[in-house]
């Protein structure tokens, strides 16, 4: 079986492009961004900036620019750019829930089509992906009973929902074309979106991926090189659509290598020419490409394929040996022992056989356990859909026996209502017109009551599930942090401390050479910023964080916070420390806490200053015991109204700015912890200015 991290990793590097040479690209992209500059009408805009977007060498200028494209096409309703680069956006944001669910509720908000269905069903599909690269083996158990439950429950309302659920169920059972649920799924699949128009390609293409993988895996080769030949129609149907678009640097490189390689591995099901073709095809890749290239020195399966099929054994072997003890093609050793077995048999090489076949014999047992657990997982999967059926079976029969008792008791509760109301109209009957009015008046305050009745009702339960959903939200956002704690921090320290070790070693006063090393370490200092931020901010959050008081001196504390942040400051802004030459002053408090909130404090003013000064002052009232920290800066300001909204949880007042927008929440969390708090001076308009108060012995706060 597939792992699901190698099947989604698999996807991803599948819907990946590439372009020329890195010099080349950043002439092409100068050129652009100055013709970007001088567009005026959005659909010029649009075209340099899909340009831009095809172009892009890395993740987060995709995702930059993809926002950006999509910004102009919601200004101008142009529905289908917008359907299309939410799609886009939706295969670089893979691993990223909270903006898949913003892209799924654009898209929702978009007018209702085909287009916008098939749109938002392969973004759900895409979260369902996103939720098994996280999950362990329960959790993903408990997703698919949640998918089992949900096909008796629910019937789908059209042919995007079907194709929703069954993906879904495919993604969680795990691609096994020997497991009998996952081959019916399939089928299902298949004739599912062959009924959909030729011009949604994002579900097919996605069916026609995962399928080719999984045949290529489970050595089918016939159904594998049949799914790979659609694969490659598609990829050149999109080739000449987006040519047509005026989309002339979109391509598709390193998906035909992907393919290729593949068919190469299916060579059993194909012709020695057609062996021929794709191995050239390859070669020619490979000169173009400096990356396909190197991935072709590094990982040479297609190479050893091509000489198996040319029965050229002696060469394959060695070759083979060393592509199955590559940790990263691990999950292929079974089918190259089986290969490297057949060649050695073909030229008597009785040591290799006998070595292959005791290593091939492991692997199948370990193999056969596997299936067995599958074959087990499958049976009980099939238990629990008749066990659904059955209860469903019951309610359905409970149902219809309370529907003839309610219908009985309702006939017998009327003819004795009719009696009541027979007898009632006798006495009533003479001042029957004397009443009538009131009678009137009284039925109308009724209906208005029963109605205010079901609208609170209604608004309860609106309550009740709001409330839920709420919960269920803050879990998710726990269960985000606490994993990218265990599975992020570790391998990040050791890339920016390797990070770092290079950088070091490349400042040798070459220019060019030092202003990447600059670039790579400023980076790497944002990122382990942002990290940290996350981290801080679940410790708070759930109280795990704590506080060491110690005696501390206030002017070291201030001078550490401007020489640290000096170099994040515009050469056009001056940086002062006002109490630079008054007499110390000692405190007990949190040091590395004071001062983490004062770096936050005077670089989030540097990011918003772009001239003028920014200041770091303090004062102490010996009356109160307080020390206020007062951080003041020159830049843009805080709009009116925003005084409190700045210091909520990822709140950025400019979307683009660099930053997660969790500084200022942080600071004011680790204001609190201190005994402390932290406040905007709404009084100062010439700029932002913040006041960080503290006590100045800790250990005698109340806090």
């Amino acid at each position: 079986m597939l792992k699901p991290k190698l099947i989604l990793l698999t996807l991803v590097a599948l819907l990946t492009t590439s372009i020329a040479s890195s010099q080349e690209i950043n002439s092409l992209h100068d050129s652009l961004t100055n013709e970007l500059e001088k567009a005026k009408i959005p659909e010029e805009q649009i075209k340099i900036l899909y340009d831009l977007f095809d172009i892009s060498l890395s993740r987060d200028e995709m995702q930059s620019t993809g926002f950006k494209i999509y910004d102009i096409a919601h200004k101008t309703n142009n529905v289908p750019v917008q359907i299309d680069i939410l799609k886009q956006l939706a295969n670089l944001y893979l691993r990223n829930d909270s903006i898949l669910v913003e892209i799924r509720s654009h898209i929702m908000a978009l007018p209702e089509s085909d287009d916008q269905k098939e749109a938002l069903a392969f973004v759900n599909i895409r979260m369902v992906l996103s939720q098994l690269w996280y999950a362990d083996e329960y959790t993903r158990q408990m997703r698919l009973s949640k998918i089992i439950k949900n096909y008796s429950d629910n019937k789908p309302t059209d042919i995007y929902e079907q194709i929703e659920r069954v993906f879904s169920m495919l993604i969680f059972l795990g691609f096994d074309t020997n497991n009998e649920l996952t081959s019916q799924n399939i089928v299902k699949l298949k004739i599912l979106i062959d009924k959909l128009p030729e011009r949604h390609y994002a579900l097919r293409n996605m069916l026609y991926t995962m399928a080719a993988i999984m045949y290529t895996q489970n050595e089918n080769p016939e159904k594998a090189v049949e799914v790979e030949r659609k694969l490659l129609n598609i990829m050149s149907s999109l080739s000449k659509k987006y040519k047509q678009e005026g989309r002339k640097y979109r391509n598709f490189a390193d998906s035909y290598y992907n393919s290729y390689r593949r068919l190469l591995s299916n060579y059993p099901a194909l012709t020695l020419d057609e062996v021929n073709h794709y191995y050239a095809q390859i070669l020619r890749m490979a000169e173009e490409s400096p990356r396909i290239k190197l991935n072709l020195e590094i990982d040479p399966r297609p190479k050893a394929y091509y000489l198996l099929a040319h029965e050229r054994y002696d060469e394959a072997i060695p070759m083979l040996k060393k592509i199955k003890e590559d940790p990263r093609n691990s999950t292929l050793r079974l089918p190259l022992l089986k290969a490297i077995r057949h060649a050695a048999a073909q030229i008597g090489d009785s040591a290799t056989i006998r070595n292959s076949a005791m290593e091939y014999c492991d692997l199948l047992e370990n193999y056969i356990k596997l299936n067995a657990a599958d074959h087990y997982k499958e049976l009980q999967i099939l238990y629990d859909l008749e066990n659904l059926r059955s209860k469903n079976n019951n309610l359905e029969i409970e149902k219809r026996e309370t529907e003839i008792e309610f219908h009985r008791n309702w006939i017998i509760t009327g003819i004795g209502a009719i009696i009541l109301l027979l007898a009632i109209l006798l006495i009533v009957y003479k001042s029957y017109v004397k009443t009538k009015s009131l009678t009137l008046k009284l039925e109308s305050s009724n209906e208005m009551l029963r109605k205010e009745r079901d609208n609170l009702e209604k608004a309860k339960k609106e309550l009740v599930k709001s409330a839920d959903l709420a919960i269920n939200a803050e879990q998710q956002k726990n269960d985000f942090i606490n994993n990218i704690s265990h599975e992020i921090k570790q391998p990040l320290d050791a890339i920016v401390e390797y990070s770092q070790l290079i950088v070091d070693n490349t400042r040798n006063g070459n220019k060019h050479l030092d202003n990447f090393a600059s670039m790579v370490s400023l980076n790497s200092d944002l990122l382990m910023t942002l990290v940290n931020d996350i981290l801080d901010t679940s410790m708070l959050e759930n109280g795990k964080m704590t506080i060491n008081v110690r005696p501390a001196s206030v002017n070291q504390i201030c001078t550490m916070a401007i020489n640290s942040t000096a170099k994040l400051v515009n050469k056009n802004v001056t940086l002062k420390y006002l109490n630079e030459n008054d007499p110390d002053r000692p405190i007990f408090t949190d040091q590395q806490r004071v001062e983490q909130v004062l770096l936050n404090l005077i670089s989030n003013a540097a990011k918003f200053t772009s001239e003028g000064s920014i200041t770091l002052e303090y004062d102490i009232n010996t009356l109160k015991h307080e020390l206020r920290f007062i951080v003041t800066d020159t830049g843009i300001g805080i709009p009116k109204g925003k005084e409190e909204t700045i210091f909520k949880r990822f709140e950025k007042l400019d979307p683009y700015a660099q930053g997660t927008g969790l500084g200022l929440h942080i600071s004011r969390l680790i204001a609190q912890l201190l005994g402390g708090s932290i406040r905007l001076d709404t009084t100062y308009h010439s700029g932002a200015r913040f006041i960080f108060t503290i006590p100045t012995d800790r250990r005698n706060s109340s806090l």
